[in-house]
């Protein structure tokens, strides 16, 4: 019951979280960040999640990442999704890779991989898509309401980053995070608020 009660309020979550987003009422706490921290902090929570699916959770986090402007709490969301179906996606003996590197700008780019079933040009659309789901065969990886990469793509766009999807069926998926320097110009400025609430 427990559990039950815990997806489901996972899914409310995501339902009023795509609703404001969708609205242009979402807004960011912006401060200065340390995303490898972030990052390592997200890959240690799926720890037990992959040792019981068998899958092989490895990370390269580069030690000269700079501080970026953005909101913690969102960027673990955003990390926290990708990972999440990433291990979902790939069956026992598989393995995930989590890497992140500076950027000539002082952005960061993180990289998602994993050897799972992968997916066809047509099955990306449809997993970038609210509640869009591809079926993978098996019932655990269906679980979920199909919202987690079209959140975790808006709250990198938010970030004035960017979201890229490679996959190939069978082969496994890769998704790449770019997210800019905390001294970068970005049209997204307003839409942070910072830690005194003023704009």
């Amino acid at each position: 019951i427990q559990d039950a009660a815990g997806q489901l309020l996972s899914v409310i979550n995501d339902i009023l979280d795509i609703s404001k987003i969708q609205s242009g009422k979402y807004t960011l706490d912006a401060r200065e960040v340390n995303v490898g921290e972030i990052l390592a902090g997200s890959i240690s929570a799926f720890r037990l999640m992959a040792t019981e699916a068998h899958v092989d959770l490895r990370f390269a986090i580069a030690p000269d990442l700079q501080p970026i402007r953005g909101d913690a709490e969102k960027l673990r969301q955003i990390f926290t999704n990708i990972i999440s179906n990433a291990l979902k996606f790939t069956p026992a003996d598989g393995t995930v890779d989590v890497s992140a590197r500076r950027t000539n700008n002082g952005g960061v780019i993180i990289a998602i991989r994993d050897s799972g079933v992968g997916m066809t040009d047509e099955e990306i659309k449809i997993a970038m898509t609210p509640f869009g789901q591809v079926d993978g065969g098996r019932s655990r990886w269906r679980e979920g309401a199909g919202l987690g990469l079209p959140i975790a793509k808006a709250l990198v766009e938010l970030h004035g980053g960017s979201v890229e999807l490679r996959s190939s069926k069978g082969t496994g998926t890769e998704v790449v995070i770019n997210l800019p320097g905390r001294n970068s110009v970005s049209a997204v400025d307003t839409n942070y608020i910072n830690s005194n609430g003023s704009e």
